[in-house]
């Protein structure tokens, strides 16, 4: 609700799985995801939707140990923004995503 309210388009899944549905249906600019998912990790996803072409990824996570933020960073997320969060540092984030083409 918080990005709504900020003018964003968002899209939501629960699941990695569903997740993957999203992103062929959406082919989003920009993935927020936490570390934790139901089937799968966050890194398994951006893992899998990375062959698709490049995306800006966010890990937001419960997950905050230097092993987690390294994992976040060598499978090619931007950020690892660790819960509970100020959303300040979610706003620093999203506006270092760089600006497409529409």
């Amino acid at each position: 609700m918080y990005l709504e309210m900020q003018g964003y388009d968002v899209r939501m899944a629960a699941t990695k799985k569903e997740a993957l549905v999203l992103f062929a249906e959406h082919r989003p600019h920009v993935l927020i995801s936490d570390v934790g998912l139901p089937d799968g990790t966050g890194w398994d996803l951006l893992h899998e939707i990375q062959g698709c072409g490049p995306i800006y990824a966010i890990a937001l996570t419960g997950l905050g140990g230097g092993v987690d933020r390294l994992t976040s960073e060598s499978v090619g997320f931007h950020h690892h923004i660790t819960k509970p969060f100020d959303p300040a540092e979610l706003d620093r984030a999203l506006q270092a995503v760089p600006r497409t083409a529409d």
